[in-house]
């Protein structure tokens, strides 16, 4: 097939069809290997035969997206600066009013001296400027972050600090027209350094009715003389004033906290404490809150061998009202398999039971290589996003580069894992990445940004990739007419303009051969719409089996990688018939 323009490749949408010769011919589950030194069955007459009037159908679900995307250097540099210094530590955020509006931010040395940096884009990631923090009283800036509340303001908070245990505030600036201006700003929290204030982070919850809709979260760790707890306050300005601060865990050992807002005043805050990762919930929009829990116990994946990392939480709430609405996740990197992985657990009754940890990264179990600084974003259409660092290409377990994998269900199961970045990074270059990387998701989009060393100096700069989010369906409305050619429905009504087909087919007797994609053959390229026109018909006893996928404008399709390895269709992805 011809790959469209645009370079980003994870659409796919795909069917399998069956042409039976007789009502008994048998329906496959998909290709099986031969008993062991079979000879290949024969390659049967293709050109005589009946289909009957039944007509079954297979599919493998769920459809996902390719090993990778196809398509080289669309990752972009968000920061603007010529400065050669280090940009680490990021967070991003997309408009729910207005898709192609990103708010990024980073720790950023540009000035010499740290100071948290925001990066603004309103064409949909393709260009972006960016400034320092715009509300400044001490000599140091860090620990952004970013979100933007349902109406569409977007708040970014960040500590302005002398150094640890001395003067710190903890700021929030706000701005209404996407990030490019910030006229407002407000302080959550401020010290003289006992307590001293670390590793915040901001969360605002959607549009909706009644006083909780819009409000802002931020969560923080408290070290204090001889306690550190997490505290939590909110602010119904959109960040200007804040109020209600507590202590919502334990006295100390706990660190690397994350509030996630749902409607209704529910908000959640997530930290990894002595017992793993720990959570409290609110359901008066941070007025009152439980007692802390425990969602699973950790094996922490502790510092590599070149920076400081951790098993701090990543969390997520669906507030699409789809049938995943008011489900919560909470990612991590765990070591208990021998590596480190990033596992997900998930509640559907409102963090009263959590599920077993899923591993999510689908190389190889205790391979030596690993996954680590996950985070994680649900979408208006209950999908969730993970993204992280991965060195499963490089058996030193230097190089890295950035992997994303998306659930369509819920968090039961994730796609094949994505990887987006253009350029592997180096971990030997830097001693220090930052503690989190950052993922945003909305609006048929999912962005991640990351600390990336592609410079190869040292230098570390924040590069975003902007990737469609679509549904994978399966192509529907499939239907033979006049035992000729194959109907079936046309997927730009609902995907949009510029999709197009190929097909290939072969006899269900060579499914057992080990080469059976070269028995195959392509029936149509490139076709622009329904329907299929059918040239032969299956010998008796046998049938035809007939696949089809969709590409589009946004993404090249994959014949394959479904959900299950290895699945049936792969040998079509390495070996394609139509080119």
């Amino acid at each position: 097939m011809t790959r469209p323009s645009a370079p980003l490749a994870v659409l796919l949408l795909f069917a399998i069809v069956l042409l039976a010769a007789c009502a008994s011919a048998p329906r496959p589950a998909g290709p099986a290997a031969p008993p062991a030194g079979a000879p290949p069955p024969p390659v049967a007459d293709r050109e005589s035969g009946e289909i009957p009037d039944s007509k079954p159908i297979v599919t493998y679900k769920p459809a996902t997206s390719p090993f990778e995307k196809a398509g080289g250097g669309t990752n972009v540099r968000a920061n603007q600066d010529a400065s050669g210094r280090n940009q680490n530590e990021t967070t991003i955020a997309i408009n729910p009013t207005n898709p192609d509006n990103f708010v990024g931010g980073a720790n950023d040395a540009r000035l010499g001296s740290w100071t948290a940096a925001f990066y603004t884009t309103t064409d949909g990631g393709q260009t972006w400027i960016d400034g320092i923090s715009p509300y400044r009283k001490h000599a140091n800036q860090g620990d952004p972050t970013a979100a933007f509340c349902g109406d569409g303001t977007v708040v970014f908070g960040y500590l302005d600090y002398v150094g640890a245990y001395q003067p710190v505030r903890l700021v929030v600036a706000k701005s209404t027209d996407g990030g490019l201006s910030w006229p407002q700003s407000g302080v959550v929290a401020e010290s003289q350094g006992t307590p001293f204030i670390d590793k915040p982070y901001i969360a605002c919850a959607p549009n909706g009715t009644g006083a909780y809709a819009n409000r802002v979260y931020m969560s923080w760790t408290n070290f204090g003389a001889t306690t550190s707890p997490i505290r939590v306050a909110y602010s119904t300005d959109r960040g200007v004033t804040w109020t209600g601060a507590k202590n919502v865990s334990g006295s100390g050992g706990v660190q690397g906290s994350v509030p996630v807002a749902g409607r209704g005043g529910v908000v959640y805050v997530f930290w990894g404490g002595p017992s793993g990762i720990e959570f409290a919930k609110s359901t008066s929009g941070g007025a009152s809150w439980s007692g802390w829990q425990t969602v699973s116990s950790v094996t922490g994946i502790g510092d590599d061998t070149w920076f400081r990392r951790n098993s701090f939480p990543t969390a997520a709430i669906d507030t699409s009202r789809t049938a995943t609405d008011g489900f919560v996740y909470v990612a991590w990197a765990d070591s208990r398999n021998g590596d480190a992985d990033i596992l997900l657990s998930r509640s559907t009754d409102g963090g009263t039971t959590w599920s077993p940890p899923l591993r999510v990264n689908d190389d190889p179990v205790g391979n030596g290589r690993d996954q680590f600084f996950p985070w994680m974003a649900v979408d208006g259409e209950g999908k969730v996003h993970l993204m992280w660092h991965d060195r499963r290409e490089d058996a030193a377990d230097d190089l890295f580069h950035v992997f994303v994998a998306t659930s369509r269900d819920g968090g039961v199961t994730f796609d094949r894992n994505v990887k987006v970045t253009d350029v592997a990074s180096r971990s030997s270059l830097t001693n220090f990445l930052g503690d989190y990387s950052a993922i945003a998701a909305g609006g048929g989009k999912i962005v991640p940004l990351w600390s990336d060393l592609r410079a190869g100096t040292g230098e570390e700069d924040a590069f975003v990739e902007v990737e469609p989010a679509f549904d994978y369906d399966t192509v529907q409305g499939l239907v033979f007419a006049g035992k000729t050619q194959l109907g079936f429905d046309d997927q730009e009504p609902r995907l949009g303009t510029g999709i197009v087909y190929d097909a290939i087919s072969g006899l269900v007797s060579d499914l057992a051969a080990p080469d059976a994609w070269t028995r195959a053959s392509c029936l149509a390229e490139n076709l622009d719409a329904p329907p299929l026109a059918v040239p032969g018909l299956p010998p008796a006893g046998d049938a035809l089996w007939i696949l089809l996928r969709a590409e589009g404008p946004r993404g090249t399709g994959s014949y394959g990688s479904g959900s299950e390895h290895p699945d049936p269709r792969d040998p079509f992805d390495a070996n394609p018939i139509c080119d």
